[in-house]
């Protein structure tokens, strides 16, 4: 509009008024250098201000630009002006400020300015203003409902699925209720030595049918609290060596079983502790080494591999890669792998029992974790699964390699110290106490499983002691001499007191043995909210059931072995 040349004085002046006086809008112009004196300001101006005449403005403002800007505003419309002639070919900005009237009522006004060099005032701005104040209401309005409306979609949102966690939680318990019935009675009735043979089949067909239905209940359990979002990863330190133990337990049972050779080797500097989700990456090796396992028939290999592949500031890539001599998959096949229910050949995965879930959790897993996962596979010859995470680093001060003393590991694997699909507190290795003429205080509200419960704690020769709720567990606990009860198996859901509670009350009691007698969780709840959960409330282990039976023995043998370690003031490690 102006230019270099364009010399403002008495003259050119009554232009720019003219100008000015005939714009719709206001429109001033002021000094870039200095203390930013205004040159001039039309009546639109004056009338956005709420002043009456040209000497009401100049009083308010001081005639100065920093005077008509909101204090709180003034230094981030000075940055921004500044930046944006910085940056632009024709010398443009504009901003939005917030001004205050005579009258003290705070506007918001929309600012187009310009910047440019002239003879007689040197550099200046020349500013055309309008008042956008209702127009910035109705933004901010609409705004504020579409923040309320996402935060009301949101809690809507957060309502369902709540419900759907708390309807996937009463379902794994209702079913897993009869389901620790069926497997519990089935393995009492196997104990019969007087069985006759057909009978014998038939009790462990029952057995196998019901563990199958239990894993395709997990699965189906498991997927739908990954869809969901539910699932939620750990970011806690843990032992690497203690999950590569547990999981090579499991292995060598079921290589054993099923005349396989299995073989685990670590190479690359993988430490000895790590932060991440270890029971989900533990969750993720078990399901695809169990495939493994599933898929290939004696005599054949299974083979764990673990290397480090690169660290990077204060994280580690671990690649996993699990090979097999199976029956591996058609070419066609492997892009469906990792999809829900998909199965290669009917005949086949109802010869091996396949679910059709187990790849596509796993694959879900990898997913949550930030991870890659692939397949290689020929027919006939087998398969092989790359698995890649990424952990962050431990600055625990024994973080020795473990593959530098995996012999050592294997030592202890054979020992067969892990209590697997148990949770427990320390992953050290114990002693084991025995439980010939233990005290055991048993809280089942459901009388099948109570009985059930008291007829396999019979066969190690255990003394039971029922409640049928945690009120009654915690009062039977109380009345009791101190160092009566060797261990409590607490089940969660009962009437009158869970058992959440009544761990936290026996915890919190007076008693010299309230702090150390072990308390186990047996319960239908199996999500790991619940195992955080028991915990929380100081319980020393978690199982699910239905509870099998060699798991349970071991548990309660290492646990009391501790509890009189520490009540005899003995050091264990």
């Amino acid at each position: 509009m102006f230019g270099k040349n364009f010399g403002l004085n008495e003259e050119t002046m009554n232009i720019v008024e003219e100008i000015g006086r005939h714009m719709p809008g206001g429109f001033f112009i002021y000094k870039a250098e200095g203390n930013e004196e205004l040159i001039y300001a039309n009546n639109s101006v004056i009338k956005i201000f709420g002043c009456d005449n040209l000497e009401d403005f100049k009083q308010l403002t001081g005639y100065k630009f920093k005077g008509m800007v909101h204090p709180d505003d003034y230094q981030s419309v000075v940055k921004s002006v500044d930046k944006q002639i910085e940056e632009s070919d024709e010398n443009l900005d504009h901003v939005e400020y917030r001004i205050i009237r005579k009258d003290g009522e705070i506007r918001w006004v929309d600012d187009y300015g310009h910047y440019t060099d002239t003879i007689g005032y040197g550099g200046i701005y020349y500013v055309f203003l309008s008042d956008i104040t209702e127009a910035y209401k109705k933004k901010e309005m609409k705004e504020k409902r579409s923040e309320q409306a996402l935060r009301e979609a949101l809690e809507v949102a957060e309502a369902a699925n709540k419900a759907k966690t708390v309807f996937l939680s009463n379902m794994s318990h209702e079913i897993r209720t009869p389901m620790n019935a069926i497997i519990g009675l089935d393995s009492l009735a196997l104990k019969n030595e007087a069985l006759d043979d057909v009978t014998r089949g038939y009790l462990e067909k029952i057995g196998e049918s019901a563990r199958h239905l239990l894993e395709l209940i997990n699965d189906i359990l498991d997927m739908s609290r990954i869809e969901s979002g539910r699932m939620v990863l750990k970011n806690e330190e843990f032992s690497f060596r203690s999950m590569l133990e547990q999981i090579n337990v499991l292995v060598m049972t079921q290589c054993n079983d099923k005349g396989l050779k299995y073989e685990c080797k670590v190479k690359g500097g993988v430490s000895e502790y790590y932060i991440g989700d270890d029971m989900r990456l533990k969750q993720i090796l078990v399901n695809i080494l169990s495939n493994a396992i599933k898929f290939t028939d004696a005599p054949g290999d299974v083979n764990l591999t673990i290397e480090r592949k690169s660290v990077y500031e204060d994280k580690t890539t671990l690649e996993f890669i699990i090979s097999d001599t199976g029956i591996g998959m058609d070419e066609s096949f492997i892009p469906k792998i990792f999809d829900t229910f998909s199965q290669e050949n009917g005949s086949k995965n109802n010869k091996y029992g396949s679910t059709g879930l187990g790849m596509a959790i796993t694959k879900n897993i990898v997913d949550i974790m930030n991870g890659t996962i692939s397949v290689d596979s020929k027919k006939g010859v087998g398969t092989a699964f790359t698995v890649v995470i990424t952990l962050n680093n431990s600055k625990h001060e024994e973080n020795d390699s473990v593959n530098n003393s995996f012999d050592e590991i294997k030592n202890l694997i054979l020992d067969g110290s892990i209590t697997e699909n148990s949770h427990k507190i320390s992953n050290n290795e114990k002693g084991r106490a025995s439980l010939d003429g233990k005290n055991i205080l048993l809280a089942e509200d459901v009388l099948i499983n109570a009985e059930i419960m008291e007829a396999l704690l019979g066969v190690k020769n255990l003394k039971v002691h029922h409640a049928s709720n945690g009120r009654k567990a915690l009062d039977m606990f109380c009345e009791s001499a101190e160092y009566f009860y060797d261990a409590i198996l607490m089940d969660i859901r009962m009437p009158e007191m869970d058992g959440l509670e009544a761990a936290s009350l026996i915890r919190k009691t007076e008693r010299n043995d309230s702090k150390s007698i072990p308390i186990i969780a047996m319960t239908a709840n199996a999500f790991d909210e619940d195992v955080q959960n028991s915990v929380q409330v100081g319980m020393n282990a978690h199982l699910s059931k239905p509870v099998e039976p060699e798991k349970l023995y071991r548990t309660l043998e290492e646990l009391i072995w501790e509890a009189e370690k520490k009540n005899q003031g003995g050091i264990y490690l």
